[in-house]
Protein backbone atom coordinates (compact mmCIF):
# COMPACT_ATOMS: atom_id res chain seq x y z
CA UNK A 1 0.00 0.00 0.00
CA UNK A 2 2.85 2.41 0.79
CA UNK A 3 4.38 1.73 -2.60
CA UNK A 4 1.15 2.78 -4.31
CA UNK A 5 0.95 5.95 -2.22
CA UNK A 6 4.55 6.83 -2.99
CA UNK A 7 4.04 6.32 -6.70
CA UNK A 8 0.83 8.32 -6.59
CA UNK A 9 2.55 11.13 -4.68
CA UNK A 10 5.54 11.08 -7.05
CA UNK A 11 3.23 11.27 -10.07
CA UNK A 12 1.29 14.16 -8.52
CA UNK A 13 4.50 16.04 -7.75
CA UNK A 14 5.76 15.46 -11.28
CA UNK A 15 2.50 16.78 -12.75
CA UNK A 16 2.62 19.83 -10.48
CA UNK A 17 6.23 20.58 -11.40
CA UNK A 18 5.45 20.12 -15.09
CA UNK A 19 2.47 22.47 -14.80
CA UNK A 20 4.61 25.12 -13.12
CA UNK A 21 7.22 24.88 -15.88
CA UNK A 22 4.55 25.15 -18.58
CA UNK A 23 2.88 28.14 -16.90
CA UNK A 24 6.17 29.99 -16.41
CA UNK A 25 7.24 29.33 -19.99
CA UNK A 26 3.88 30.42 -21.42
CA UNK A 27 3.94 33.58 -19.31
CA UNK A 28 7.43 34.47 -20.49
CA UNK A 29 6.62 33.89 -24.14
CA UNK A 30 3.30 35.76 -23.99
CA UNK A 31 4.95 38.69 -22.17
CA UNK A 32 7.62 38.89 -24.85
CA UNK A 33 5.00 38.77 -27.61
CA UNK A 34 2.89 41.42 -25.89
CA UNK A 35 5.88 43.73 -25.56
CA UNK A 36 6.39 43.63 -29.33
CA UNK A 37 2.72 44.04 -30.31
CA UNK A 38 1.16 47.51 -30.43
CA UNK A 39 -1.52 48.18 -27.85
CA UNK A 40 -3.96 49.72 -30.34
CA UNK A 41 -4.48 48.83 -33.98
CA UNK A 42 -3.05 51.24 -36.56
CA UNK A 43 -5.44 54.06 -37.44
CA UNK A 44 -7.62 53.57 -34.35
CA UNK A 45 -9.56 56.72 -33.52
CA UNK A 46 -10.73 57.09 -29.91
CA UNK A 47 -13.41 59.67 -30.73
CA UNK A 48 -14.98 57.50 -33.43
CA UNK A 49 -15.00 54.49 -31.11
CA UNK A 50 -16.61 56.52 -28.33
CA UNK A 51 -19.19 57.95 -30.74
CA UNK A 52 -20.15 54.41 -31.82
CA UNK A 53 -20.60 53.37 -28.18
CA UNK A 54 -22.66 56.47 -27.34
CA UNK A 55 -24.82 56.00 -30.44
CA UNK A 56 -25.75 52.53 -29.22
CA UNK A 57 -26.86 53.63 -25.75
CA UNK A 58 -30.54 53.51 -24.91
CA UNK A 59 -32.22 55.72 -22.34
CA UNK A 60 -33.94 53.51 -19.77
CA UNK A 61 -35.17 56.19 -17.41
CA UNK A 62 -37.89 58.81 -17.40
CA UNK A 63 -37.07 62.53 -17.68
CA UNK A 64 -37.63 63.00 -13.92
CA UNK A 65 -34.50 60.95 -13.18
CA UNK A 66 -31.68 63.47 -13.04
CA UNK A 67 -28.63 61.26 -12.58
CA UNK A 68 -27.21 57.82 -11.96
CA UNK A 69 -27.45 58.31 -8.19
CA UNK A 70 -31.24 58.25 -8.53
CA UNK A 71 -31.27 54.86 -10.22
CA UNK A 72 -31.65 52.92 -6.95
CA UNK A 73 -34.12 55.31 -5.34
CA UNK A 74 -37.82 54.52 -5.52
CA UNK A 75 -40.27 57.42 -5.56
CA UNK A 76 -43.77 56.70 -4.24
CA UNK A 77 -46.32 59.48 -4.57
CA UNK A 78 -43.50 61.99 -5.18
CA UNK A 79 -41.57 61.06 -2.02
CA UNK A 80 -38.46 58.93 -1.59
Amino acid sequence: MKSFRRRHLAAALFRAAFLVVVLVFSHLTSAAAAADAPLLPPGWNAKEAADRVLAGLVNVSVPEVKGAHDAEMALVHGRP
